[in-house]
């Protein structure tokens, strides 16, 4: 995982995602993998996503100690899960040079000594799914808009009858055995 000399600590990126918002503006997420050695000298690996963060609720409030005194304390949050569905508010502006620099920062993954191919993914804020763009110049010069609508048209449809396919399935297994009757 880490190859015969690691070098820690370690800070790799494995994605980088444009993310485009409802109001036009475009920010960069990047999923990357921090490594190091903790006190004992283990391997420690946590997957980071960075580029965006949530705004929690801040109420005051007050509160009742064991002894019965009172004091103001700030309630940060409501529950754990509440946190997810917060909006995101991003803060790397989507340009080619802040891809560039996110590549000279956090180089891609090693395996072996190769590294392993970047990600890049279209988000459009709204939808759940992500496109995958194959190269780095079309993720970084590409219209962002273009690229969805070219990769979300559904693939053509072919509509087959019950009979066609029967005959189909038919006339493949006789070809087919036709063609092992040697073998």
């Amino acid at each position: 995982m880490f190859g015969d000399n690691p070098v820690f600590p370690k800070r790799e990126i494995s994605q980088i995602h444009r993310v485009r918002q409802n109001n036009g503006s475009e920010w960069l997420l990047r999923l990357e993998r921090f490594s190091g050695l903790d006190a004992i000298g283990g391997v420690v690996s946590i997957p980071m996503t960075l580029g965006y963060y949530r705004r929690v609720t801040l109420e005051p409030t007050t509160a009742t100690l064991e002894n019965g005194n009172h004091v103001k304390a700030l309630q940060v949050g409501t529950t754990e899960n509440a946190y997810y569905y917060l909006p995101r508010i991003y803060y790397i502006k989507f340009t080619k040079q802040n891809v560039l620099d996110s590549l000279k920062v956090a180089p891609p993954i090693m395996e072996n000594g190769i590294p392993v191919k970047v990600s890049y993914a279209l988000q459009l804020e709204g939808q759940t799914r992500t496109i995958g763009v194959p190269t780095l110049e079309e993720f970084t010069d590409g219209d962002f808009m273009e690229i969805w609508e070219r990769n979300s048209k559904p693939n053509p449809q072919i509509n087959i009858s019950s009979k066609d396919l029967a005959t189909y399935v038919k006339l493949d297994r006789e070809s087919r055995e036709k063609a092992n009757q040697y073998g």
